[in-house]
């Protein structure tokens, strides 16, 4: 796989950031429940707040990606499937 560079004060100056999560990390099944639960418990319970910029239907997700590319959103973006 060929390297690639990344100019950071780029990214920088668009609030971009590179990162990863590898998803074929196992997890045990118990400690993924109990963060499951923990998570919910923390939205229920008000000490985790998520602020929602915009939620829109899939139909709309080429105009939600244009906003986010633009930076005319604040908070998380939540795209409906039906």
């Amino acid at each position: 796989m060929p390297r690639s560079t990344v100019e950071v004060e780029t990214l920088d100056a668009k609030s971009l950031k590179v990162s990863a999560y590898w998803l074929r990390m196992p997890h045990p099944a118990a400690l993924q429940r109990r963060a499951r639960e923990a998570l919910g418990s923390a939205l229920a319970g008000g000490q985790l707040r998520v602020k929602l910029g915009l939620v829109v239907g899939l139909e709309e997700a080429a105009q939600a990606h244009q906003r986010l590319e633009s930076r005319a959103t604040v908070g998380k973006v939540v795209l409906r499937v039906p």
